[in-house]
């Protein structure tokens, strides 16, 4: 958004610039110009000025879509004071219509370009992404940025939204992005991935993701949603691991099955020594993201509640030296993608015998890793004891 289109507001609302913003994007931040730049050139690049473009939730999106002089350019959110805001300013300066959600809900349009609000307990943003695939005309191309839970999320329980957005995206032709939240929104402070999807309403229902982009820039063509991952492992080598990992684990079951939990009903009956592991572990974008314990030893007899049951002090070394391992700490990675490590994070960790001084060699040998496999475990799990 330009600086006079920011001035016209300030005195439309009489505030200065971070009440301004607060207004604007409902306490969230502008997406950067940047993002912004690469959202349309990838949507409108072919598009008749006179084709129906709709900006979701950024008004400044709305604004770089006129100036790039397309005629039929609207705005919503779900904002009431957004809203009000805007129709009373800027859609006389811009020509850009301002319409409510509900306005919008018999409308068609060529494109789609949002950022729309990260509110997660609701999947809010998911719910979004698959309305406004309603909202797109057949060959319509629609960008959506928005975190990458959906794609990165690996848990099977995952909530109504999640599931219809991946059915959406395996619908139709569809380029993922991933992007690092912190450097797209320095001052938000958002703690997880984001990822850029652009889909074209085409139904070529080919069940994978045309193309997918990295943080670090590679790509790859072609894959299954399954393979996309937060340690950024190359796909087919990941589904593959997971399969193997899934296979040990039904056997012989997973660290989930021995935690002790005082705060589930009947754990606390358990007593004894423990290998204590906190609920919420690692700092995102950090060494210590994919690690169950800290480097000092002395932490894992401090009681957290929650704990792996060892009989003696062997055993509580051994299992250090299990969870120190680049493959134990792959098996996390599977589902870990925040910093919970309490909620189902542990259930693809290998259950082992802790009678036994683990380590990467012998815990390949195991479970049937390849070396090729465990190479690519040692790329993308960062070196941290």
């Amino acid at each position: 958004m330009k600086n006079e289109d920011y001035a016209l507001l300030a005195s439309i609302c009489r505030d200065d610039t971070s009440a301004l913003n607060a207004i604007l994007y409902n306490n969230s931040k502008a997406t950067s110009a940047v993002v912004v730049e690469e959202m349309l050139f990838k949507t409108v690049n072919n598009k008749c000025e006179d084709s129906a473009i709709l900006a979701m939730f950024d008004y400044a999106m709305a604004v770089d879509l006129k100036e790039a002089g397309f005629n039929n350019v609207y705005f919503t959110t779900d904002c009431p004071v957004i809203i009000r805001k805007t129709k009373e300013g800027l859609e006389a300066k811009t020509g850009i219509e301002v319409l409510t959600l509900k306005e919008i809900e018999d409308m068609k349009f060529n494109v789609i370009a949002a950022n729309p609000p990260y509110k997660g307990v609701s999947a809010l943003h998911q719910q979004f992404f698959n309305k406004a695939l309603e909202l797109l005309v057949d060959d319509g191309q629609m960008a959506f940025i928005q975190p990458a839970s959906p794609y990165l999320n690996k848990k099977e329980n995952k909530k109504v939204p999640d599931a219809k957005m991946l059915e959406n995206v395996k619908e139709h032709t569809t380029h993922v992005k991933l992007m690092d939240g912190c450097k797209v929104f320095p001052e938000a402070e958002v703690g997880s991935n984001l990822a850029v999807t652009y889909l074209q309403k085409d139904y070529s229902n080919s069940g994978k993701v045309e193309f997918l982009e990295y943080c670090d820039g590679t790509f790859y063509e072609n894959i299954e949603i399954d393979g996309i991952v937060r340690t950024e492992m190359e796909p087919t080598i990941f589904i593959k691991l997971k399969k193997r990992v899934s296979e040990y684990v039904s056997e012989h079951g997973s660290i989930q099955d021995v935690i002790v939990d005082p705060s589930n009903v009947g754990d606390d009956k358990h007593k004894g020594t423990r290998f204590y592991i906190q609920g919420i572990r690692g700092h995102v974008g950090s060494a210590d993201f994919f690690t169950f314990c800290s480097k000092d030893s002395e932490f894992d007899r401090v009681e957290s509640g929650r704990g792996i049951p060892v009989k003696n002090d062997k055993q509580l070394k051994n299992v250090r030296l299990y969870l120190q391992s680049k493959v134990a700490r792959f098996c996390l990675s599977i589902l870990k993608y925040n910093v919970q490590l309490s909620r189902g994070e542990l259930t693809t960790v290998p259950l082992v015998n802790f009678n036994y001084k683990w380590d990467d060699e012998s815990l390949c040998e195991l479970m049937g890793i390849t070396k090729k496999e465990y190479k690519e475990i040692v790329r993308v799990i960062p070196d941290y004891y």
